[in-house]
């Protein structure tokens, strides 16, 4: 858990496509799974 060590910064928004490539390889493969951009940014900042 690299976000426990470094706090917020480290969910930055610069940094969710970076994320996003390495799990799913493709930005739109996530989309597709994730169920769309706006899921996956209220996903990510308002957790």
């Amino acid at each position: 858990m690299k976000y426990v060590e470094a706090g917020v910064e480290e969910l930055d928004e610069e940094r969710l496509p970076r994320l996003l490539h390495l799990k799913y390889r493709v930005t739109a493969d996530a989309i597709k799974i994730l169920g769309g951009v706006e899921r996956i940014l209220s996903s990510f900042f308002d957790f």
